[in-house]
């Protein structure tokens, strides 16, 4: 769930789990220890890193059969839509908070709200696997929640070093493991006919995808680019689409402010409210444009052309990882930009040619040898030695 600290009843979200919590506590001294512990995974959705656990869990219950892993939403509306599903918790409910309460292990790929209360009251484990490898600059500061977790699960050594030297984080709690979406990227590849038919997406047709991030930082930023309108930004990649047998994909970040529709038979939005899951779309893709989201580095897991739109980034602190490691045209403008677009779609082994060695590189960079499929195991294996050392 999306804290919007203007909004009161998010404010009495956070207070009612708050006294929950408290009024529960009493039951984990009463608690037994059992051979099969209890995992929660708790986000604002059930996608990526967090996803590719959940995932695993039901179709290797083999692997898995030590260990009960459950999904926690507070979000009333997101509960309604997905409580269908196998192990899913509401955390306003007294009965499926019974369960946090006596939990062995937390994982989030965010925040916790108010589960921090559990890390002084109880002897619960955290982990951490975020969301997205960053542009964006962080500071030790934006992490003040997970110094406190036992495990940071992260994709390479690069990110490693970058989250000791430039997060603060101990040496000893930041684990390489690979990111579990990557899997989740990777199988849906395999049966991209079948993804597409499940998005609605014509199989005949090229697939480009626009996901640009957020104003960040900076109050005024307009994710459409160039100073152009929306309609005439997505107007003109409809004509493209039209001409060149293409199909367009918008995807606006969580925050996006952006509204309206233009849909039609060559352009669908998919916005991470109506469809969460990202691995899905960036399965069926065959090229990204984006500005400085962390999506084209998921884009890099399937070696896909990528775009980058010449505009500033709206990050306060600087970089996480370098500007250069936007590897992909950078374009000033609406017309450099259907160029760019012509080639990657048209010719698309030339346009990687161009930034091949780069392209690689930065890849390993940050995935290391972690794109074999198997990320989402070596979770497993983490969480398994986590709770039994």
């Amino acid at each position: 769930m999306k804290i919007n600290k203007k909004n009161p009843l998010h404010w009495l979200s956070l207070t009612w789990l708050g006294i929950l919590l408290v009024l529960f506590l009493p039951l984990r001294l009463l608690r037994r220890t059992t051979k099969k512990r209890t995992v929660i995974l708790y986000g604002h959705k059930l996608h990526g890193n967090l996803n590719a656990i959940y995932e695993y869990s039901l179709k290797h219950k083999e692997s898995t059969h030590d260990i009960r892993i459950f999904f926690l939403t507070m979000d009333p509306q997101y509960y309604g839509e997905i409580k269908d599903k196998p192990s899913i918790l509401f955390a306003l409910n007294p009965f499926d908070l019974k369960r946090v309460i006596l939990a062995d292990c937390i994982i989030s790929d965010h925040g916790l709200h108010t589960l921090k209360l559990l890390f002084t009251l109880t002897d619960i484990f955290f982990v951490d696997v975020w969301h997205g490898i960053p542009f964006k600059g962080f500071i030790p500061a934006d992490f003040t929640t997970q110094h406190q977790y036992n495990e940071i699960w992260v994709s390479s050594d690069r990110l490693k070093n970058l989250y000791i030297d430039k997060f603060g984080f101990q040496k000893d709690r930041v684990d390489v493991t690979g990111y579990g979406r990557t899997d989740l990227i990777l199988g849906y590849h395999v049966n991209k006919l079948q993804t597409r038919k499940k998005l609605n997406i014509p199989k005949e047709k090229k697939v480009i995808l626009f996901a640009p991030t957020w104003k960040q930082d900076t109050k005024n930023r307009d994710e459409i680019p160039f100073n152009l309108t929306q309609e005439h930004f997505l107007n003109s990649l409809e004509a493209f689409a039209a001409e060149n047998n293409a199909y367009i994909i918008i995807r606006y970040h969580l925050n996006s402010k952006q509204g309206g529709s233009f849909d039609n038979q060559n352009i669908l939005h998919l916005p991470l409210q109506k469809h969460p899951n990202s691995e899905e779309i960036i399965a069926v893709t065959d090229c990204l444009i984006t500005d400085w989201s962390s999506i084209a580095f998921d884009m890099m897991v399937l070696n896909k052309p990528i775009i980058f739109l010449d505009v500033p980034p709206p990050f306060k602190n600087g970089f996480s990882l370098p500007p250069d490691y936007r590897v992909g045209d950078l374009v000033k403008n609406l017309q450099e930009l259907l160029e760019s677009l012509s080639e990657a779609c048209l010719a698309e082994d030339r346009y990687l040619q161009k930034y091949d060695n780069d392209y690689q590189k930065v890849k390993t960079l940050v995935y290391d040898d972690t794109l074999d499929g198997k990320s989402t195991d070596r979770y497993i294996s983490q969480l398994q030695k986590l709770l039994t050392d």
